[in-house]
């Protein structure tokens, strides 16, 4: 029997293959083994790591550079990415908003998790007590202020969502907006505001969250249904992003324009 005409088996490797294939379920799949490997860092990483940070300095050029790229993780950074974006690319426009408020609502919902479960933060934290006394109570709703607010990491939540979020307009550039946001993570870690375990939560909460704004998801939806409201003319960004409806070929040749080529060159012209 020729072996090429055998169909497919059935079982794990389908179900692999269908992993493999769907973006929700790789979502998960990572956002647990992100969840696993932060209850491995505190059992493990967490009191060695950061009691060894603690007990030296960071090179200045280094401690700058991640000072720097902690904005990726903020509404601040965000909000100057997204301008740049608005202007320079007018066939994105309509997805601005989603972008933004997916990676708030990272925030947001990795800051509710810190009204929960209290954890001390790596600054506030005697290392000579087991790494496990540094998880403080629960449903404490933020007594005891920051120094008790330092798990998950919203900074590295917002910065994953955000990451994910540009990832899906410019897919060429997505690893370097995840290494954007490793960098935001080294950053709370390095800075002592963060256990590797805290940022390791984050950012399984980050793409979880960007993921629920894409999609056939109930936030997606809506948010198709608005930007086809307050964008009329809006030619939807296909899974490839903006780089996969304008190639170097539609640049110099009208003829081989997509329509969102089209959209955009005509939108640039009218600024």
């Amino acid at each position: 029997m020729d072996s090429e005409n055998v169909p497919p088996p059935h079982g794990a490797s389908r179900d692999v293959a269908s992993i493999a294939d769907s973006p929700v379920l790789r979502s998960w799949l990572v956002a647990g083994v992100l969840l696993l490997l932060s209850a491995v860092s505190i059992a493990l990483l967490d009191q060695a790591c950061s009691g060894f940070i603690s007990q030296r300095s960071m090179p200045d050029e280094i401690s700058e550079m991640l000072e720097a790229a902690e904005h990726f993780g903020t509404p601040y950074g965000a909000v100057l990415i997204l301008v740049t974006v608005w202007l320079t690319h007018p066939a994105l426009r309509s997805r601005v908003s989603r972008t933004f408020f997916a990676a708030v609502a990272g925030g947001l919902l990795a800051n509710l998790v810190k009204l929960c479960v209290s954890r001390t933060r790596p600054r506030a934290f005697a290392f000579d007590q087991s790494i496990w006394s540094s998880f403080t109570g629960l449903f404490a709703w933020g007594a005891g202020g920051s120094n008790q607010q330092g798990f998950p990491s919203a900074h590295t939540a917002f910065a994953i969502a955000f990451a994910v979020m540009l990832g899906e307009l410019f897919p060429k550039a997505r690893r370097w907006f995840l290494c954007l946001g490793a960098l935001v993570a080294c950053q709370r870690v390095t800075s002592l505001s963060h256990f590797p375990s805290d940022v390791l939560a984050g950012a399984a909460v980050g793409l979880l969250t960007a993921r629920y704004f894409l999609g056939a998801t109930p936030m997606g939806l809506a948010y198709d249904r608005m930007e086809r409201y307050y964008f009329p003319g809006h030619i939807p960004v296909p899974a490839g992003g903006l780089a996969a409806s304008v190639s170097p070929l539609s640049i110099s040749s009208p003829a081989g324009m997509t329509p969102l080529g089209m959209a955009s060159a005509e939108a640039a012209r009218s600024l």
